[in-house]
Order: C-alpha cells, then sequence, then structure tokens
C-alpha cells in the first residue's frame, strides 16, 4: 500500500481547480442535460438518527416500508421517486396541485399509524435532469423548507400556493416572508392546515433559521467563563476536564468517483455511508446526516459556505477510482474555523487492502481533530463489516437495491 500525505498552503488553490474541472465536464456534457419546471417535494424522517442507534433492525425495516408509501402515494399522484437518502426522499411533480395532495396524503397515513414522523417541504421552479438524478435551486429550497417544519407539517412556498388553483380542498396558512441562505430573494412560506396536521409558528421557523454555530460559539464562552471560576474556586484539572469533552462537528460530503461506472459509484457511496457511520457512535463528535451532506454533491459553493450551512467546523470530503486491481482514494480535512486543510492523503491499495483505506481515513480525522476515544469508542471505530472485497462489493450491491426498491426492479 502506497500512502502520499500533502499540505496545502492556500487552502482554496485545489478547491478552485475541482470547480474548474467539473465546470468544464458539465460543459462538455451538457447536451445530456434536461432543463425544465417542476415541483419539487422533500420528505424527511424525523428522529431517523436516535432510531438507528436503538434499533437498526428496525430503522431498515422502517426506511424501506416508508419508502413503498411513497412509491403508492406518487403513483397515485403523477409523482416521480427521484431518489432515497437514507431518511430523505426526494421526488417531482409536473403538477403543484398533485404535489401538495401526495404530502397530505402522506402526512395523514403517518397521521394514523403513527410509525414515523415526517416533515415535507415543497418548491415550484427550474431544474436540471441529469440521467435520474435532478438539481437547482428548487432542490435546495425545497430540502430547507422542510427543514424549517415541525414533525407532522407541510409547507410550501409561494410558487406552489399560486399553482394549486381555485377553489382547492387544501386549508392554507401563510408564515409570511422568509429570506433562506442563498436564496436572492425573501420567500413567502405557506403551511398546509388541513386536519391533523402541524403548523409551525413564525417565531420558531425564524428562530431554526438562526445559524447554530453563533449558538455553539456563545455557549463556548459561557462554558469557558464557567471553567475559568472552577480554576480559581477548585483546580485546574476543571478547565483540563472541560477542554478535553468539548463537542466537535463535522460533515462527511459524498466522496465523488473519478470513472462513471457503476462500480465507482458504489463504492463511492458506500465509502461515504460507512465513514459516517463509524464516526457517528464517537460521543465527543457531533456528525452530520448523510441526507443533508448530500445536498453538496457536486456543489461548487465554497468549503466555508457549506460548513456554515450545514453548520460544522470540520468538512471531509475527497474522491475514489476503482480499478480493476487497487482502489485509489483521496481525502482532505478541512477546518473551517482556521480556513485551512489540516490533512490531506492520497491512498492507494490493491482492492483486497481496501479496508486499510478505511483505517487509515480514520485514523487520522480522530488524530487531527483531537478527540479522545473511550476504549469502546477505538473498538468500534476499528470494526469492519467484512475484510472480504468481494462480499463488500455484493454488500454495496445489495444496499443499493434495497435503497431503490420496488417491484418492478425486483422481479426476475
Amino acid at each position: 500500500m502506497t500512502i502520499l500525505f500533502l499540505k496545502f498552503e492556500d487552502p482554496t488553490s485545489y478547491s478552485n481547480l475541482t470547480h474548474t474541472l467539473k465546470f468544464l465536464f458539465f460543459s462538455i456534457m451538457k447536451e445530456d442535460l434536461k432543463k425544465t419546471k417542476a415541483a419539487i417535494l422533500f420528505s424527511d424522517i424525523v428522529g431517523y438518527t436516535a432510531l438507528m442507534g436503538d434499533n437498526q433492525d428496525l430503522a431498515f425495516e422502517l426506511v424501506n416500508k416508508n419508502l413503498k408509501i411513497h412509491q403508492d402515494i406518487l403513483a397515485k399522484n403523477n409523482g416521480k421517486l427521484i431518489k432515497e437518502l437514507g431518511d430523505g426522499i426526494l421526488c417531482s411533480f409536473t403538477d403543484s396541485h398533485d404535489a401538495v395532495a401526495a404530502a397530505y396524503e402522506l402526512q395523514k397515513h403517518y397521521f394514523n399509524s403513527k410509525e414515523l414522523n415526517l416533515r415535507i417541504g415543497i418548491h415550484y421552479g427550474e431544474v436540471i435532469l441529469d440521467r435520474n438524478d435532478v438539481f437547482g435551486d428548487a432542490v435546495n429550497i425545497a430540502s430547507r423548507l422542510q427543514t424549517l417544519g415541525l414533525p407532522g407539517s407541510v409547507l410550501f412556498s409561494k410558487k406552489i400556493q399560486e399553482g394549486i388553483g381555485e377553489p382547492s380542498i387544501f386549508k392554507l396558512v401563510s408564515k409570511g416572508l422568509f429570506k433562506l441562505k442563498n436564496v436572492k430573494e425573501p420567500i413567502e412560506i405557506y403551511a398546509l392546515a388541513n386536519e391533523g396536521l402541524k403548523i409551525p409558528k413564525r417565531g420558531e421557523m425564524l428562530k431554526l433559521l438562526e445559524s447554530r454555530l453563533k449558538k455553539f460559539m456563545v455557549a463556548a464562552v459561557i462554558f469557558l467563563a464557567v471553567s475559568l471560576i472552577g480554576f480559581l474556586i477548585y483546580h485546574n484539572s476543571y478547565i483540563k476536564q472541560f477542554t478535553e469533552t468539548e463537542i466537535k462537528s463535522i460533515a462527511v460530503l459524498p466522496f465523488s468517483q473519478v470513472n462513471e461506472g457503476d462500480d465507482d459509484i458504489r463504492f463511492s457511496d458506500g465509502l461515504t455511508l460507512d465513514l459516517i457511520s463509524h464516526l457517528s457512535p464517537i460521543s465527543t463528535l457531533r456528525i452530520i446526516s448523510k441526507s443533508s451532506s448530500e445536498t453538496y454533491k457536486d456543489s461548487n459553493e465554497s468549503l466555508d459556505l457549506i460548513a456554515e450551512n450545514l453548520q460544522v467546523q470540520f468538512l471531509l470530503y475527497g474522491d475514489l477510482e476503482n480499478s480493476k486491481d487497487s482502489i485509489f482514494v483521496h481525502a482532505e480535512l478541512y477546518d473551517s474555523h482556521i480556513k485551512e486543510i489540516i490533512w490531506q492523503g492520497f491512498l492507494k491499495s490493491e482492492r483486497e487492502n481496501f479496508f486499510q483505506i478505511y483505517t487509515q481515513i480514520l485514523k487520522n480525522v480522530v488524530s487531527e481533530i483531537g478527540l479522545k476515544l473511550t476504549p469502546e469508542e477505538t473498538i468500534q471505530l476499528e470494526k469492519l463489516y467484512t475484510k472480504n472485497i468481494s462480499a463488500f462489493d455484493y454488500y454495496l450491491l445489495g444496499r443499493e437495491y434495497f435503497y431503490k426498491y420496488n417491484i418492478h426492479l425486483n422481479q426476475f
């Protein structure tokens, strides 16, 4: 195995090069991209991370059932399932009324069954269709709208309200204008107010728009003051204990693939999700869910803006190339507080030794961030699902079909 570590003095140099190459790639491939207008619906399971921690088997069962319920309701309301993001589902509709009808039916189902709690956001606008994926401001706005809601709520924009038409069976409540991050003009947000649905208060929505990073900084100052008082009254060990238990935050952005083969896509997605899974049990680390990080897949936004939007200090990202005999991974760890790449690794191994790359990335992340692990967390960090690369490939393939399950794809 060959490992090369580099550190850039200017952290923007690599990022700018990456963005330039991506721009050239999409310029060359632009004939494959299709622009259209659509109503984008984004649903998210509330409390999914905690559910995974309590009972993984139940969590996977409910996620699979949630996907099937979405597919059935979409079929009745002329909707299309774009992709499933673990705890979130992205859908598109040509008609705003159909999108709201589907959202209402989803929430009615879970209001009656009590199995899960969903937040749903909907926005209508121009999107870019690329194979089986969709991009554009409509996707980002729909995702941000659902984060402002309550479990059991449906929030949508003025564009959706205008497309519902009159008369309508839907009851609507305007929550006023909101300025969303990276959206030029304020957006008027509506809540669906039919029986059984939750309606968030405007004040609560405004609070959610405030930066959690700023809140964290205020909390850190308060704790620091308390620690200094403790130092004067008791012992300097209190300061040491506070420092060692400080909570750090990180987002693992989707690793991109150098090639466009199915194996590369599976391995890069598998690497991203498993890095999140291995880092999640660490008690002194707050890690962003894959569905939230997935929003910035192939994003041209700056690292600092991504970190601010996700409200984290550290970003882990990179790319993967999967050849017949070997696997090459380039990974970087960025600290948004000092605006610097604090670790970078070019890791290459034979396919059979791919899991050495996993271990190397995880150990460097823990070391560079300065995390203190318990013995149990150390064991969990180094725990591998399998050491057989063929078994791992079948595992990734099985998980891929699990997440995009429908009856037509699984008939042989």
